[in-house]
């Protein structure tokens, strides 16, 4: 092992210190104590929603199935568009700035913040709709793929149902392994 790093005092008297390295390291987020660990996929902003609503979904017992979980990823996904398209319009200087001699069509942010914002909303519908139909944790692949198969996809987006479908082969390949390890 090295030489153990000097302290804040010791560098300050140096004259060595560096307040933008102190900042960067105090920013780094402790680790998740959410129920599960969000997917490597999401953006920093995204794993911070997943891990504040995930947990608040997990206590009221909405995310017992795998499907619930995608849903929780796909409602992250759709708040990071969300927050980049609000971050673009401060950017320009706020919305009327923005807006000035702009239409519907000549405002990409807008539009696509508010097309984020219903699927958001179609998400959380779903899960509400699926809270009675959650399987017990722990339940086996086919099990899953059975409900997935089941589920009620309407108002479900093209990108949403792919993702599903994904993760329907997904689970596929793992009953494929299941039946050829027995």
């Amino acid at each position: 092992m090295g030489r153990p790093g000097k302290t804040i005092k010791e560098k300050k008297l140096s004259g060595t210190r560096r307040i933008d390295r102190e900042k960067k390291k105090a920013k780094k987020k402790p680790a998740s104590s959410c129920f599960t660990p969000a997917p490597k996929t999401l953006t920093p902003y995204a794993c911070g929603i997943w891990d504040d609503f995930g947990t608040e979904l997990n206590k009221q017992g909405l995310l017992q199935s795998v499907a619930s979980f995608k849903l929780l990823e796909l409602y992250c996904e759709q708040a990071e568009i969300v927050n980049s398209c609000e971050n673009a319009i401060k950017k320009a200087g706020g919305l009327e700035k923005y807006l000035q001699g702009k239409n519907s069509q000549t405002s990409p942010e807008l539009a696509a913040a508010q097309k984020a914002r219903t699927a958001m909303q179609g998400i959380l519908s779903r899960l509400e709709r699926n809270k009675g139909k959650q399987n017990a944790p722990g339940t086996t692949p086919k099990e899953m793929l059975q409900e997935l198969i089941n589920s009620d996809y309407s108002g479900t987006t093209r990108e949403e149902l792919e993702e599903l479908h994904n993760m329907a082969e997904e689970l596929a390949k793992n009953i494929q392994m299941e039946t050829m390890l027995k």
